[in-house]
């Protein structure tokens, strides 16, 4: 518990004993899936620390941010005297840690450093907001990953692809047969660029999962290209855009193998004019090297309005393929 109070900004400084104080003055809140923790335009006089769980904010029926373990909730209120501005709902069965506004006053007194801490964050929200959002990409991003049965015996392929895609680490919890797992969600996202949340489609949780995680994607029959699935997973998905330029264009060819000699796959390709015919017809694997540089000899010295494929013939059938 100290090292959850710890871990907030609010409380930062504050050495082991004062710590120890302060979660002595904090009173152990539970809250089920869906509770209400706080509603906006409630009278401001406490505030909550998540140490178990998940929960959202809601303002005017619209989601605006999630508070993991760690986050408070109400410091606002408890400076401004104002009633609460927006409504936190648990996600998922969560803990809060609950200090009143007299007993915050008690601790400000004995600790002014929590006073300064305050005042630090309320001047600067911008700047906090932008650090949190920050943090969390630093943090890494978790997946819910929803399979039907059909799907189910391709779990381990796709979190193999997945791990082999992604630049950082890759983690996985599996909550198929219990919700616990996700205890260790926080410092599996501390540790790992993307935590894969492997749910059965079945399940009557599933909501729940899906405000617990970041994204989520849901694999209903066995995925006809894992590889893609696992770049799509762990957001590795490339995509090219290809200038216009005529005859010039027609390098773009040698680019795209490049990449791919490289070990890079690309998944997307758009482009415009010469750029958008090469991107195709390498895509659909219908160019090659030697009818690329006869189409370029033999359309590089001519100059015309009409597109190099109307005068080409390899260009010409790569084109209608």
């Amino acid at each position: 518990m100290l090292a959850v109070v710890g871990r907030n900004p609010l409380f930062a400084g504050l050495a082991p004993a004062e710590l120890e104080e302060l979660a002595g003055a904090m009173q152990t809140r539970s809250f089920e899936a869906n509770d209400v923790i706080c509603r906006a335009g409630d009278p401001g006089d406490s505030l909550f620390l998540v140490t178990s769980g998940f929960a959202r904010v809601e303002l005017d029926d619209r989601v605006v941010a999630r508070l993991r373990r760690g986050d408070v909730i109400g410091e606002m209120s408890l400076v401004t005297g104002e009633p609460r501005t927006a409504t936190v709902v648990a996600a998922v069965p969560a803990t809060a840690l609950e200090l009143s506004r007299d007993d915050i006053g008690t601790m400000i007194a004995k600790q002014p450093r929590i006073l300064e801490n305050l005042t630090r964050i309320l001047s600067d929200r911008l700047a906090a907001t932008t650090a949190r959002v920050a943090d969390s990409r630093a943090r890494g991003e978790a997946v819910a990953l929803v399979v039907g049965e059909a799907a189910a015996a391709s779990v381990p392929e796709i979190l193999a692809a997945t791990e082999a895609a992604s630049p950082r680490s890759v983690a996985s919890i599996d909550v198929r047969s219990s919700l616990d797992p996700l205890e260790s969600l926080d410092d599996l996202l501390a540790q790992n660029g993307t935590v894969v949340i492997v749910a059965d489609s079945t399940q009557e949780d599933v909501p729940l999962l899906v405000e617990a995680a970041d994204g989520t994607e849901t694999v209903e029959e066995e995925p006809p290209d894992v590889a893609w699935l696992g770049r799509h997973l762990a957001r590795t998905k490339l995509g090219l855009a290809l200038g216009a330029g005529g005859a010039k264009g027609y390098a773009h060819v040698g680019a795209l193998q490049v990449l791919e000699e490289a070990g890079y796959t690309v998944d997307f390709v758009s482009g415009r004019a010469s750029g958008r015919w090469s991107g195709r017809g390498s895509r659909l694997g219908s160019m090659r090297p030697r009818s690329t540089r006869r189409c370029a000899r033999r359309s590089a010295p001519r100059r015309s309005t009409r597109s190099s494929s109307s005068r080409c013939p390899a260009a010409r059938r790569a084109s209608m393929r």
